[in-house]
Protein backbone atom coordinates (compact mmCIF):
# COMPACT_ATOMS: atom_id res chain seq x y z
CA UNK A 1 0.00 0.00 0.00
CA UNK A 2 1.13 3.85 -0.87
CA UNK A 3 -0.04 6.61 0.62
CA UNK A 4 0.08 9.94 -1.75
CA UNK A 5 1.39 12.77 0.96
CA UNK A 6 0.54 15.46 -1.37
CA UNK A 7 -3.14 15.37 -0.41
CA UNK A 8 -4.52 16.46 3.14
CA UNK A 9 -3.89 14.86 6.13
CA UNK A 10 -7.42 14.09 6.75
CA UNK A 11 -7.51 12.32 3.32
CA UNK A 12 -4.35 10.30 4.03
CA UNK A 13 -5.74 9.05 7.56
CA UNK A 14 -8.90 7.77 6.17
CA UNK A 15 -7.57 6.15 2.99
CA UNK A 16 -5.30 4.48 5.64
CA UNK A 17 -8.50 3.45 7.58
CA UNK A 18 -10.58 2.50 4.78
CA UNK A 19 -7.19 0.09 3.52
CA UNK A 20 -7.25 -1.45 6.51
CA UNK A 21 -10.40 -3.19 5.79
CA UNK A 22 -8.90 -4.15 3.07
CA UNK A 23 -5.64 -6.00 5.03
CA UNK A 24 -7.76 -7.18 7.64
CA UNK A 25 -9.50 -9.53 5.39
CA UNK A 26 -12.70 -9.49 5.59
CA UNK A 27 -13.80 -9.84 1.79
CA UNK A 28 -13.07 -13.79 2.37
CA UNK A 29 -15.17 -14.25 5.73
CA UNK A 30 -18.32 -11.87 3.82
CA UNK A 31 -20.04 -12.73 1.49
CA UNK A 32 -19.36 -11.53 -2.16
CA UNK A 33 -22.48 -9.58 -2.75
CA UNK A 34 -21.62 -6.73 -0.13
CA UNK A 35 -19.88 -3.72 -2.20
CA UNK A 36 -16.40 -3.98 -0.63
CA UNK A 37 -15.28 -0.48 -1.45
CA UNK A 38 -18.77 0.90 0.51
CA UNK A 39 -18.18 -1.70 3.35
CA UNK A 40 -14.17 -0.36 4.04
CA UNK A 41 -15.87 3.45 3.59
CA UNK A 42 -18.06 2.65 6.59
CA UNK A 43 -15.26 1.27 8.40
CA UNK A 44 -12.87 3.90 8.17
CA UNK A 45 -15.60 6.33 9.02
CA UNK A 46 -16.64 3.79 11.64
CA UNK A 47 -13.19 4.55 13.54
CA UNK A 48 -12.92 7.73 12.76
CA UNK A 49 -15.91 9.23 13.76
CA UNK A 50 -17.96 7.17 16.57
CA UNK A 51 -21.40 7.01 16.03
CA UNK A 52 -22.20 8.54 19.83
CA UNK A 53 -19.67 10.83 19.90
CA UNK A 54 -20.76 12.44 16.28
CA UNK A 55 -24.34 12.27 17.47
CA UNK A 56 -24.09 14.27 20.58
CA UNK A 57 -21.53 16.76 18.56
CA UNK A 58 -24.06 17.18 15.43
CA UNK A 59 -26.69 17.98 17.96
CA UNK A 60 -24.92 20.89 19.36
CA UNK A 61 -23.60 21.88 16.41
CA UNK A 62 -26.13 22.28 14.41
CA UNK A 63 -28.25 24.00 16.82
CA UNK A 64 -25.41 26.30 16.92
CA UNK A 65 -23.87 26.90 13.44
CA UNK A 66 -26.10 25.44 10.92
CA UNK A 67 -25.99 21.84 9.48
CA UNK A 68 -23.22 23.03 6.91
CA UNK A 69 -21.21 24.17 9.22
CA UNK A 70 -21.67 21.36 11.32
CA UNK A 71 -20.08 19.20 9.28
CA UNK A 72 -17.11 21.29 8.66
CA UNK A 73 -16.88 21.60 12.55
CA UNK A 74 -16.69 17.82 12.90
CA UNK A 75 -14.97 16.43 9.54
CA UNK A 76 -12.17 19.09 11.26
CA UNK A 77 -12.71 18.03 14.31
CA UNK A 78 -12.10 13.53 13.12
CA UNK A 79 -9.71 14.98 10.90
CA UNK A 80 -11.80 13.38 8.40
CA UNK A 81 -13.06 13.66 4.69
CA UNK A 82 -16.00 16.43 4.58
CA UNK A 83 -18.06 13.82 2.44
CA UNK A 84 -17.62 11.07 4.68
CA UNK A 85 -19.26 13.37 7.57
CA UNK A 86 -22.06 14.19 5.31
Amino acid sequence: MAINTRQPLRIRYFTVTHEFWHLLGYKEVISEEIDHERAADRFAAAVMMPASLVRLLWGRLKLDFGEEKAIIMIADMAAAPYEAVA
